[in-house]
């Protein structure tokens, strides 16, 4: 063999060599970047996947915080209408007036209770419907003394210290809601 068909051989096995060696690369090359775009697609479906439950958590948490935040409120108008009740002990109250008010914001409470009870978690709904029962004993209590009596003034000692005590048990319940409130506003903020 000539030495110049051999060159031209060795040549010919090394532009092979290099033709077989690009491709290699650029097979390499594609199938990284189709695994690149395949993880880099599937970052993106996750980062939208996040941001759609931190969304939907976002709606969750605002709804659930107007849920306790009404719980409380309805709870408070409620203990209003005692305490003005509570108060008239040195002037005449008008027993139809104050059973009507008592039964009129009870009657709030228990609207609020079926319309947030969506909303509240089990413990919450528990601790509201608690409230629900203590301000319905309450309003019978009341009734009962206001029946048989024409003013609150005349409140006999063992009523007056059974309404306060259901307040005052109505208070705890409140307290109960604020903290559940508090400790939703604390995980909301990256502080619990």
């Amino acid at each position: 063999m000539s030495t110049e068909l051999t060159i031209a051989i060795i040549a010919s096995i090394a532009s092979l060599a290099v033709a077989i060696v690009s491709l290699l690369t650029a097979i390499i090359s594609a199938r990284q970047t189709t695994n690149a775009n395949l993880k880099l697609e599937s970052l993106r479906d996750s980062i939208q996947r996040k941001h759609a439950q931190e969304e939907f958590s976002d709606i969750y948490l605002n709804a659930s915080l107007s849920a306790l935040n009404e719980s409380i409120q309805v709870i408070q108008c409620f203990k209003d209408c005692i305490q003005v009740i509570l108060s008239a002990t040195k002037s005449s109250l008008d027993s139809d007036l104050a059973i009507a008010s008592i039964t009129t914001s009870r009657e709030e409470m228990f609207s609020s209770y079926e319309k947030n009870l969506p909303n509240l978690t089990e413990q919450e709904a528990k601790v509201f419907h608690q409230a629900k029962n203590k301000a319905l004993i309450l309003e019978n209590l009341l009734r009962k003394d206001l029946d048989e009596k024409p003013y609150a003034s005349e409140m006999t000692d063992e009523v007056r210290r059974r309404i306060i005590e259901l307040r005052g048990l109505l208070t705890d319940s409140q307290q109960l809601l604020r903290d559940s409130r508090s400790d939703k506003l604390a995980k909301r903020m990256g502080i619990g």
